[in-house]
């Protein structure tokens, strides 16, 4: 994915509240954080999004930063080119969903690419809605696919 939470100078602007650490494998960034007066230090992803370039080296960058680490929260992209299962792996002792993104693949009809229950749901009103607002919500994604987050 290319994105500006990836740019050096994105991660340099949280300096105020950490160092900014540059996962090498990955290709991602994370702010470790000194714990009070202590000797002792966590890490976030930056805000609001972590995201790298590639996920499967992830879980290597967090095994060489754990002996100096302890915690790490991060907000994972939700067009991460992971599965919630690979996460689990990675993240062994605490990983919670938080929300479920839904991706429509724009190289069929929309509108059918939505699940049933989604479409009751919103009916006709909400399905124009959603027609009115499909510009702004258009994001393209690294493998060039256009999808709508809803």
């Amino acid at each position: 994915m290319n994105s500006g939470y990836l740019h050096r100078k994105y991660a340099e602007s949280f300096a105020e509240i950490g160092e900014p650490i540059y996962l090498l494998g990955c290709g991602g960034w994370l702010i470790k954080r000194r714990i009070g007066d202590l000797e002792r230090y966590d890490a976030m992803g930056l805000y609001p999004i972590f995201t790298c370039k590639d996920w499967h080296k992830l879980k290597d960058d967090i095994d060489d930063l754990s002996k100096d680490l302890i915690s790490l929260s991060l907000m994972i992209d939700a067009a991460a080119a992971i599965s919630f299962d690979e996460l689990k792996k990675i993240f062994p002792d605490k990983i919670i969903l938080f929300k479920k993104h839904f991706l429509v693949d724009f190289r069929q009809d929309w509108q059918y690419t939505i699940s049933s229950h989604h479409r009751v749901i919103s009916g006709k009103r909400g399905k124009q809605r959603m027609q009115k607002n499909a510009a702004i919500r258009l994001t393209i994604l690294s493998n060039g696919f256009r999808c709508i987050i809803y």
